[in-house]
């Protein structure tokens, strides 16, 4: 049992869907709970915040910070209750896209660079970039589609990669 009060427990929570600003969960539940309540604090916040979740709605905590690392905790009691103590569950959300930069294109080569967020340097959660990006056949018509992981390294501001 993750968390349980006399008529009704939380049996098990899923992350489904993370995105920059966003966390979707599955959480079953058992017995009479109505809602239940969703505790949850950023590794740089020194405070917790919480939402109310009513039984069968989407468990979906909005308004997060990109790149943020999350820790989630998941109880029956409404959030002004005593806490009970409960299984963490650790997220880290998707960085923000870059605005890029095309900075040449010469004999068949493209630079492009982007600008790392300051969110991303404070909370050290980007280890890489993956750049996808289209090449057409001229005769056969066809696509396709390449991707390149970028590691990022300690010294990188703006990473900067050349396309082929």
């Amino acid at each position: 049992d993750i968390t349980t009060n006399k008529t009704a427990e939380i049996v098990s929570v899923k992350v489904v869907n993370i995105t920059e600003n966003s966390v979707e969960f599955v959480v079953l539940t058992k017995g009479d709970a109505e809602s239940f309540s969703i505790r949850y604090k950023e590794k740089l916040d020194k405070g917790e915040n919480s939402v109310q979740i009513k039984k069968g709605h989407k468990a979906v905590v909005k308004d997060l910070v990109p790149s943020g690392r999350y820790e989630f905790r998941f109880q029956i009691e409404p959030p002004s209750r005593v806490n009970r103590s409960s299984t963490p569950y650790y997220v880290t959300l998707l960085p923000g896209v870059p605005d890029v930069i095309f900075r040449n294109i010469k004999d068949g080569f493209v630079d492009v660079e982007w600008f790392r967020s300051i969110d991303d340097f404070s909370r050290d959660t980007i280890e890489e970039y993956e750049l996808s990006y289209n090449t057409y056949s001229k005769y056969t018509k066809r696509k396709y589609c390449n991707r390149q992981e970028i590691e990022i390294r300690d010294s990188d501001e703006s990473p900067r990669f050349r396309l082929p």
